[in-house]
């Protein structure tokens, strides 16, 4: 039963969101030494915030993850647990999660929780219904937890938040835009329209649409060089990583779309390689 609740909080994509709330901490101090309780409050109301908005997603799908086979054994679709029990546990955890933010980090890490909850719950799960736009709305979300850590560390939201939350949002979508290819098919059968729904064998045009977002995240990627938020170190290794990355992209067109499962996992190296280089860099 335990597992079930901590499954329902999707805890690899949990856990991935706590890594980049670390980044934007680290990234938001400027000098003297690091808070280690202050950091500990704004990971737990993330994990509580994130968790809860992961586990009400659940809920809100429940019937549409029933069709799909990537997520019919999910605690709810399976009927492990009932219905009733995810969303108390999803609204307790979405409630506080942001309070806890409030009172234990700052008013305006609370605000951004809050921010994060509801363009994951009211904007980007309705509109998997609706338009394939939603990865766009997807990306938002997904890149708020940077900016969370900033908030928690310094009260503001200056260049640091929005270099973060640029870098992430920008890679979101190629990655995203390899899972949906993967899963084009399980995603129309739950009623989903992901934007690999449309596409032919072959898929030419998700894979121009990969090449370009590849492409953009080198410069966008580079820009805590510029604003100083870190060093050369990380430079090389953002730009070496970013070439790579590209001629990945490059392969899904050449070939394609075949290797989409091998580029989702490189995105994900590739993500966490240039987080632990630039908080090592910050160190």
């Amino acid at each position: 039963m335990i597992s079930d609740f901590v499954e329902l909080t999707k805890p690899r994509l949990t856990l991935v969101s706590l890594f980049t709330v670390l980044l934007g901490f680290m990234v938001g101090i400027s000098s003297g030494p690091l808070n280690w309780m202050l950091l500990f409050h704004a990971m737990l109301g993330s994990a509580l915030t994130g968790g809860g908005a992961n586990a009400l997603n659940e809920y809100l799908e429940r019937d549409t993850d029933a069709r799909m086979l990537r997520t019919a054994d999910r605690p709810l679709p399976s009927g492990r647990l009932r219905p009733s029990q995810a969303l108390i546990f999803g609204l307790s955890s979405a409630l506080i999660g942001p309070a806890y933010l409030y009172f234990f980090v700052n008013p305006l890490t609370a605000a951004c929780g809050v921010l994060t909850l509801f363009s994951y719950l009211c904007i980007y799960t309705p509109l998997k219904r609706i338009t394939t736009l939603n990865t766009f709305a997807g990306a938002v979300s997904g890149a708020m937890p940077p900016v969370m850590g900033v908030a928690a560390a310094t009260g503001d939201l200056g260049m640091p938040a929005l270099i973060l939350f640029s870098f992430l949002f920008v890679w979101q979508l190629p990655h995203f835009y390899s899972i949906a290819w993967i899963y084009r098919e399980d995603y129309l059968r739950g009623g989903f329209l992901m934007t690999a729904g449309g596409e032919k064998e072959g898929g030419h045009r998700m894979g121009w649409q990969i090449f370009f977002f590849s492409l953009l995240l080198i410069p966008v990627s580079l820009t805590p060089v510029y604003a100083g938020l870190a060093g050369q170190i990380y430079f090389f290794a953002a730009l070496t990583s970013g070439v790579i990355f590209l001629t990945m992209a490059c392969g899904m067109i050449i070939y394609r779309m075949t290797p989409a499962r091998r580029f989702m996992a490189a995105s994900i190296i590739y993500l966490s390689a240039l987080i632990v280089v630039m908080i090592a860099d910050r160190v």
